[in-house]
């Protein structure tokens, strides 16, 4: 009996390995099965993906237009490099759509110079594959339509450039070159190549009433209040305290056509970048005085980005309560709320005996919006027998 019992797993072991093979086989026949343009559209076709550049493809041409010395350089860390996209559903940021090869090489051969002492010259299917093995790129291109091509939603024109991903890269490829004659070398781009790791994002969208509290940097005294979708922040200038604050946005609710096509938006993603942070879309809580980018990482971190710059903050408290910020000020800064109209209150200053300066502004959603002005409006306000009188200057 034991005989049998054990022959008949040992036939139920076989059973099992030839099922698991007979899998192993069918999804790598799966992803072997798939061209490099398959393989590059599911990359791209992702939710969102935050590009930045690592490295750069370059090579000599001479003046008969011929390559030499390929060559790859990378980076020397993200603040080598301003170049930043993000793709998301299969489009990508800044104000391009798709276009096809045929109209980008119009566009390219319409633009080439006119000057005898120069030509302009377009890649071949070869020397692309040359270029993505010079980057050390798993993937081959059989034809031009392999390749993603951009035409600006703005201005008439595109990227001269082929984009193809894979694994963790995107890789950027200029489809043409200039020479001249007269040059017996001179140095061309041939590809920039991105990298979707070495960052650090929030990596769950947090609500922003878990936010109150104070908040303080281990590295100074410097303390933030957060209230609702307000950071408050006091100085002092001799006997004057200055009260400033600033609003916290959710990347989420806004659309992705008015969030990738920020100018503002951008340039606070490349100096985040810089310092290894980026702020997607789906989970970022962030605001922006003009000077430093705030970005919430989750409910008991953030960090303040400026050009170059960073420092951390973590929750000392939920409780916002604090002498540095009176309870009269918010006060204030919530009766100029409740008023709406265009502008609103950014600063206010104790000028003694229970008034205040106050300082407003034509938009607070400087993250993802350009303010046109600041300061441009001055309003006064008295506190007394529990009373707020506001009054402009």
């Amino acid at each position: 009996m034991k005989k049998i019992a054990l022959s008949v797993i040992g036939i139920l072991v076989i059973a099992v390995t030839l099922v698991g093979c007979g899998n192993n086989s069918s999804q790598t026949a799966d992803k072997t099965q798939l061209t490099a343009k398959q393989r590059s559209t599911k990359i791209i076709n992702r939710k969102e993906t935050i590009w930045r550049e690592t490295a750069l493809v370059k090579s000599d041409v001479d003046g008969k237009g011929q390559l030499t010395a390929l060559k790859t350089k990378k980076l020397a860390g993200a603040a080598s490099s301003n170049l930043v996209w993000t793709t998301h559903n299969g489009q990508f940021s800044s104000g391009y759509t798709k276009t096809n090869y045929a109209k980008i090489k119009k566009m390219i051969t319409k633009n080439a110079t006119t000057s005898s002492d120069y030509k302009t010259k377009l890649f071949t299917i070869k020397q692309l594959n040359d270029t993505l093995k010079a980057a050390k790129a798993s993937i081959r291109i059989h034809k031009y339509s392999d390749l993603v091509y951009l035409k600006s939603n703005k201005v008439a024109g595109g990227q001269s450039v082929g984009f193809i991903a894979s694994g963790h890269k995107l890789y950027g490829l200029q489809l043409s070159y200039v020479y001249s004659a007269t040059q017996a070398k001179s140095p061309t781009d041939r590809a920039y190549v991105l990298s979707d790791q070495g960052y650090q994002t929030p990596k769950k969208h947090v609500n922003i009433s878990s936010l109150t509290g104070r908040w303080g940097n281990s590295d100074t005294t410097d303390q933030l209040i957060v209230r609702k979708h307000w950071i408050y922040q006091v100085s002092q200038t001799g006997v004057h305290s200055t009260y400033t604050r600033l609003k916290l946005q959710d990347l989420s609710k806004i659309t992705t056509a008015d969030l990738y096509s920020s100018a503002t938006f951008n340039y606070a993603q490349i100096q985040a970048l810089k310092v290894g942070y980026a702020m997607p879309r789906a989970t970022t809580i962030a605001g922006s005085d003009k000077t430093y980018t705030y970005l919430v990482l989750n409910k008991k971190t953030l960090v303040r980005i400026g050009e170059g710059s960073l420092q951390r903050y973590t929750k000392l408290t939920a409780d916002p309560t604090t002498t540095e910020l009176p309870e009269k000020v918010l006060q204030i800064f919530n009766r100029l709320d409740a008023q709406g109209g265009t502008q609103i209150a950014e600063t206010m200053t104790a000028m003694g005996n229970n008034s205040y300066t106050i300082g407003l502004v034509d938009n607070m959603d400087r993250l993802t919006k350009i303010s046109l002005q600041q300061n441009t409006t001055i309003k006064t306000a008295t506190v007394g027998n529990g009373k707020i009188t506001i009054k402009n200057e």
